[in-house]
């Protein structure tokens, strides 16, 4: 990625994130937040920061005739205590698959809103997909008891061929041990995953995990080499080769995984 970035603005271009999906706050499984996202396409992104709220523009740049497709568009910001996050993507047919694997040709508008009060935070989504001609409407909530924190949510589709979604999770973070457990059903699809991780000291932290209902799992160690240099080495396996490697919550490449970052 290709980057040019002032105080309030930045401009953006390669394998980046399209505007909506940057901003765009789902609850739940949404059968119809059909966003494109990065798939090693090339994008081009501007952002902007004023009054408090951040907005972007992209466009997927076409290497096959030079055009610029599918405008997205994206923003959040805050009323107050209330968290509101905007997100319009155009329908786009002329596309050669310039967006891999990961796009999506529909036309998608959404609005998301959260707040806390009484110590719950909770939120709502609702995205209509106009090629499809179908909408999704979603609620969640969540609570912190202590170290855990208990969620759970709920997502209503128009489509009656499908059935509502909806799941639950209990997060654990005390000290340098954190566990995350999750459940859910998907269109009468049961999944659930177990991931925790510990924090050993002295920079390294290990990483275990089983999800997409058993048939992906995954260890893992990172180590902080200072100076802005980390170490990742992972390993992971999709059984049924379905998480695109993308598995677990860390979202690992399936295999083994040997990766050394800087930051400056």
């Amino acid at each position: 990625v290709l980057s040019l970035v002032a105080d309030n603005a930045g401009l953006y271009f390669g394998d980046t994130a399209m505007a909506a999906g940057k901003h765009w706050a789902s609850v739940g499984d949404m059968a119809y937040d059909n966003f494109s996202e990065t798939d090693g396409a090339v994008v081009i992104r501007g952002d902007m920061t004023f009054g408090g709220w951040d907005a972007s523009v992209s466009y997927f740049s076409d290497p096959t005739d030079g055009d610029l497709d599918q405008l997205s568009l994206g923003a959040s910001g805050a009323f107050g205590s209330v968290n509101v996050a905007v997100a319009y993507q155009a329908e786009e047919t002329d596309n050669n698959l310039n967006g891999g694997g990961k796009f999506d040709g529909s036309g998608v508008f959404g609005l998301s809103v959260g707040t806390s009060f009484s110590g719950a935070d909770v939120s709502f989504a609702y995205v209509t997909n106009s090629t499809a001609g179908e909408n999704s409407m979603g609620f969640a909530v969540s609570y912190p008891a202590g170290p855990v924190t208990i969620g759970g949510w709920y997502v209503v589709e128009s489509n009656a061929a499908l059935d509502n979604a909806f799941g639950v999770s209990a997060d654990y973070a005390n000290g340098p041990i954190a566990v995350s457990v999750a459940w859910e059903s998907v269109n009468a699809a049961e999944d659930w995953s177990i991931e925790g991780s510990y924090d050993v000291g002295n920079g390294l932290t290990v990483l275990a995990g089983v999800a997409d209902a058993g048939d992906d799992y995954y260890v893992a160690g990172s180590y902080d080499l200072g100076g802005g240099a980390a170490l990742l080495v992972s390993y992971a396996d999709d059984q049924a080769l379905d998480s695109v490697d993308a598995v677990g919550g860390p979202e690992y490449q399936n295999g083994t995984t040997v990766e050394l970052s800087f930051a400056f």
